[in-house]
């Protein structure tokens, strides 16, 4: 028995060997080429490395002036991020990918900074560009004019709230964005109209009436704008004319929507007025048909064609006098309540509203106006008290405001 045990013993040693042998295979070159950057003098490293074993891409991470080291990448295009964990099957070359760092400057009176791009705006090849809201102790302020031009590679943008101006053509160029976040929906978190200050102006385009998505020059990829909870309106013209943003996240300190801010954005399916947002002003939302509007406060300063021809289905009034020409054509609203205060409601005010079936009028009368109520087909008389309605004196024929619906007068 004493004898069996020692030869046990080395078949034990020897299986145990062979399998570590056999687990550990041949071994193959892998190359680390620092392009262009340093690790300790050295401008690249060469490893010998068992089959199945790893190379830990942590241990490895070069420095190079001016740039940032991003990740890796090998000779089939496969990439690899700074902290993986490579298994090595061959031979294998990997190669240094680096993206240009941001570059601040000092304001003339030392108190911020102003980020007026990057080393090499051209060899930025991080998919996401983030300003930092402060740098060496001191808030950043402002993005400098054609700051990030030509960053072609980047898909997310985003400005802390420390900022309070973009020059124009700060984005310029950036023709792979689809998302970007922003403290305001301009040039400066103050100014509150002129037609050429909206996002349009940070791309180098212009906005105003006459614009479109030719001359605006955001990139067609930008699909997603996002206004934090530091801007407190959205200004006239902000992101009007843009046929492919889909998605619009308002910051819960929004209190007023400007005109024409959102007109004819045939793409946008998604926006939500937040509960302070108590003013919406002409044209604001015209013409986005396919934009469903969530309006979590209610309304109390209203513009002609604000909702026109949009999927809006709720909304609460507050006090106000009259409710405006067309504020609410071709919209998807079901039931309206008419504050007490409202004397008057425009023309055309909720003609084609197909979906609108209630009425309900607060105050002793209201006047309507021509078309008001106009192809509404499913408005009927039991959906609207007329005792409380006056029909005004040109309001008669193909102009009666209930011409088109379920109501006979």
């Amino acid at each position: 028995m004493k004898k069996i045990i020692p030869v046990l013993i080395i078949i034990s040693l020897i299986a145990v060997l062979c399998g570590v042998l056999v687990s550990c295979g041949p071994k193959y070159d892998v190359a680390l080429d620092y392009n262009g950057g340093e690790l300790k003098g050295k401008t690249g490293t060469n490893l010998s490395k068992y089959e199945g074993k790893d190379v830990n891409l942590s241990k490895y991470k070069p420095v190079r002036d001016g740039y940032d080291l991003l990740r890796w990448q090998d000779t089939d295009g496969n990439v690899y991020g700074v902290d993986d964990k490579v298994r090595i099957e061959g031979e294998i070359t990997l190669t240094a990918v680096w993206t240009s760092k941001l570059v601040y400057e000092l304001a003339s009176d030392g108190e911020s900074y102003t980020v007026t791009g990057t080393t090499d705006n051209a060899s930025y090849l991080a998919d996401d560009l983030t300003v930092a809201s402060e740098y060496s102790g001191k808030p950043v302020t402002a993005v400098a004019s054609e700051a990030f031009k030509g960053c072609r590679s980047v898909k997310s943008i985003s400005i802390p709230d420390s900022v309070t101006q973009i020059g124009g053509g700060a984005f310029n160029g950036c023709v792979s964005l689809t998302s970007i976040t922003l403290p305001f929906a301009g040039r400066t978190a103050t100014e509150t109209d002129g037609a050429n200050y909206g996002l349009p102006y940070l791309f180098g385009g212009q906005g105003g009436t006459y614009s479109n998505e030719n001359n605006n020059k955001m990139p067609h990829s930008l699909t997603t704008v996002i206004i934090s909870d530091a801007a407190t309106f959205i200004p006239d013209w902000a992101i009007g004319n843009c046929n492919y943003i889909t998605d619009v996240v308002l910051g819960k300190n929004i209190t007023s929507i400007g005109t024409r801010a959102f007109n004819d954005c045939r793409a946008l399916v998604n926006i939500t007025l937040p509960a302070k947002c108590n003013e919406v002003k002409q044209f604001a939302f015209y013409g986005d048909i396919n934009a469903k509007i969530v309006v979590e406060g209610s309304i109390a300063r209203l513009g002609q064609y604000a909702f026109a021809n949009t999927r809006l289905e709720s909304v609460t009034l507050l006090s106000m006098s009259s409710i405006p020409t067309s504020a609410f054509t071709g919209t998807d609203l079901r039931e309206i309540v008419i504050p007490g205060e409202v004397r008057t409601i425009g023309i055309g005010a909720f003609q084609k509203c197909t979906k609108l079936t209630r009425v309900i009028i607060l105050g002793d009368s209201v006047t309507l106006s021509q078309v008001s109520f106009a192809q509404c087909p499913l408005l009927t008389a039991d959906g609207i008290d007329l005792s409380k309605v006056v029909i005004s004196e040109d309001a008669t024929g193909s102009n009666s405001p209930f011409q088109g619906s379920g109501v006979s007068i």
